[in-house]
């Protein structure tokens, strides 16, 4: 064959390759966009019928994180996180995104990967979505609040609630710090010392003391069980020294006590938000506890119960209102033991990490039972300011 005729042979050749090429590419193009096709419309029908799908084109193009996001999704949905993990990272991979990165912290989370997780989170508070920002902050300030629980078994606890009394025209205070050591793998049991004190403005001592709240200063240790959530069981020892000097009676005596608590509650979803914001996002909780005093030689119980709404959210601070009752009962029947009351309250939290609140509540209550030795009328309304700390630190 002449060179002209072998050069012509060869690009014709050539030619026919490329549109052979060419021909192929059109035709995987087509296939992907049917395959995707099929599987969006059988996503508005189910994730479980459109996952087949979407791993079959995730298959034929492996570089489209649009479709991995969307399989991620899938897989969320049908409740498999790790595999739902590794199609967000991949995408991530193709095309960083913070929306992306913020589903990928979620499942982090979801996986038990908390130190991952907190690690993902932390790095969207400086991201340019105020959204993002505003759910990186959240669930960094969760993972703070729950740092206790997954450090070393040392913790100790921090607690204060003064309160003005406007029945008695009466400032209240009372306060506790805790130290304890957890000694088993679940964080159930502990052994702790403690010391406290309860006194008022109002209270005097005398031949003939008036007495409105009890003025006493307790130091003690014992144990403390968590066998289920929510539910505390303490055993405590130790002394109480009288702050105020009562007739026949000697300044310090021991001081046992054996007091069980269960708390469950629905609680409003901790938001970290960047402009003032109206959620009014329902909460409900109740709160109950019986105890055996040596000091008073008597069982008291109490009954608390909550409900209302987190009526603002701002930053680190929120705002609630909500209506409550609590119930107070003891085995002597005293009548200051022996009641019951309805309020109303708002509460302000100026710094969720900061464990304090302030509380404002209207109560009206009566006296339930016999009224022996009561110098008051059974009903009653009064005005409460409380403001609490409450803090629980390990280290």
């Amino acid at each position: 064959m002449q060179p002209r005729r072998r050069w012509a042979a060869a690009m014709a050749l050539l030619c026919a390759l490329g549109q052979t090429g060419q021909a192929q590419d059109r035709a995987d193009s087509s296939s992907i966009f049917d395959v995707l096709t099929r599987a969006y419309s059988a996503l508005r029908v189910s994730p479980a019928e459109a996952l087949p799908l979407f791993e079959q084109a995730v298959q034929r193009d492996s570089t489209n994180p649009v479709t991995r996001r969307q399989l991620g999704s899938i897989y969320v949905n049908l409740n498999r996180p790790a595999d739902a993990l590794r199609e967000f990272a991949t995408a991530q991979r193709l095309r960083p995104s913070d929306t992306t990165r913020l589903q990928i912290a979620y499942l982090q989370q979801a996986l038990g990967r908390q130190q991952d997780a907190r690690t993902t989170f932390e790095s969207l508070r400086s991201s340019n979505d105020p959204g993002i920002v505003s759910q990186a902050e959240s669930a960094t300030l969760l993972f703070a609040l729950m740092e206790c629980s997954e450090r070393n078994p040392w913790w100790w606890r921090v607690y204060a609630a003064p309160y003005y009394e406007s029945r008695f025209k009466d400032l209240i205070l009372s306060g506790a710090v805790t130290v304890g050591h957890t000694f088993d793998s679940l964080g159930r049991y502990s052994w702790f010392g403690s010391a406290g004190f309860s006194a008022d403005t109002r209270s005097e001592s005398g031949a003939l003391p008036q007495i409105y709240q009890d003025n006493v200063f307790v130091l003690g240790g014992g144990l403390r069980a968590r066998p289920l959530a929510g539910l505390s069981v303490d055993l405590q020892a130790g002394i109480g020294a009288d702050l105020l000097k009562r007739p026949g009676k000697a300044t310090v005596n021991p001081d046992f006590r054996a007091v069980a608590s269960y708390g469950i509650g629905i609680y409003p979803p901790l938001m970290v938000a960047q402009h003032p914001v109206w959620p009014f996002a329902f909460f409900a909780e109740t709160y109950v506890s019986a105890g055996d005093y040596s000091r008073y030689a008597n069982v008291i119980s109490y009954l608390q119960a909550r409900a209302g709404v987190r009526a603002l959210a701002y930053g680190q601070s929120a705002v609630d209102l909500y209506l409550r009752g609590d119930i107070t009962a003891d085995t002597h029947r005293d009548f200051f033991n022996n009641i019951a009351e309805l309020s109303g309250g708002i509460r302000f939290i100026p710094h969720h990490r900061w464990g304090v609140q302030v509380l404002a509540e209207v109560h009206a209550g009566t006296y339930v039972g016999p009224t022996t030795g009561n110098p008051y009328d059974r009903r009653y309304d009064t005005f409460r300011l409380f403001v609490i700390l409450d803090r629980t630190m390990c280290w």
